[in-house]
């Protein structure tokens, strides 16, 4: 009922020809949006669909960046994660989500460990867990180097932003055995694609969407014009 009249909203105006999805970008966090579409062709403009609502989601901690593994390592008959190099490990990851707060970078934490009677990896007595950071948004590599032949090491990645640090990915990997190691062909996996969110059926309230930005289907091969409302009121 609140979105019964647009008085209150701030409307902007787009003229776009039509692609398979349209971006709206630079939209403000926790905050409610209306959208109406209406075809355009040299004839004249049609009517305007009903709205389409969704609510921003709220500025907060990256998601967890997803370590790619395929390229890099073999399942050997016992299961465990062993690495392509004897002296080495090539960590690849997905981009995290920024949530509406810009990726700084990434950090990656190691160390070299063995489990208890319990099962449970720890650090070896004697080694500390190292780390670096790697600045900027675009990151999804890191060479971990200096590592010794036929040990375990627990590699934990998060992402940071400028609300705070992500929840960490977690691995433990082998590394070849120095009698064994062969240098494999090169291979690099090409991070996948941020998902996407796309509004759904005409007409109600949308559910909270937890990316950015929104993406508006529209028709194939005509031009449309797109009306985004942004209401004054922040919802929180």
């Amino acid at each position: 009922e609140r979105f019964a009249s647009m008085e209150g909203f701030s409307r902007r105006e787009y003229t776009t020809k039509v692609e398979d999805e349209n971006i709206l970008d630079d939209l403000q966090p926790s905050t409610d949006y209306a959208v109406k579409i209406a075809l355009v062709n040299e004839v004249g403009e049609g009517d305007f669909s009903t709205e389409y609502f969704w609510k921003t989601a709220a500025l907060s901690k990256p998601s967890p960046p997803k370590i790619n593994y395929e390229s890099d390592f073999s399942t050997p008959n016992n299961g465990d994660l062993e690495s392509g190099h004897a002296d080495r490990y090539e960590l690849q990851w997905n981009p995290s989500e920024p949530n509406g707060s810009p990726i700084k970078g990434y950090t990656i934490k190691y160390a070299k460990v063995e489990q208890d009677y319990a099962g449970n990896w720890k650090v070896v007595s004697g080694e500390e867990l190292k780390d670096t950071f790697q600045e900027g948004n675009q990151q999804t590599m890191y060479t971990i180097r200096n590592l010794e032949p036929s040990s375990y090491y627990k590699v934990i990645l998060t992402a940071s932003n400028g609300i705070g640090e992500s929840d960490p990915s977690v691995l433990v990997v082998k590394t070849k055995d120095a009698d064994t190691f062969t240098e494999p062909s090169p291979s690099v996996q090409q991070p996948k694609s941020t998902s996407k969110v796309t509004n759904g059926s005409h007409g109600g309230r949308g559910d909270e969407t937890q990316k950015k930005p929104v993406v508006v289907p529209r028709p194939k091969n005509r031009a449309v014009e797109v009306q985004l409302y942004l209401r004054l009121h922040v919802y929180q």
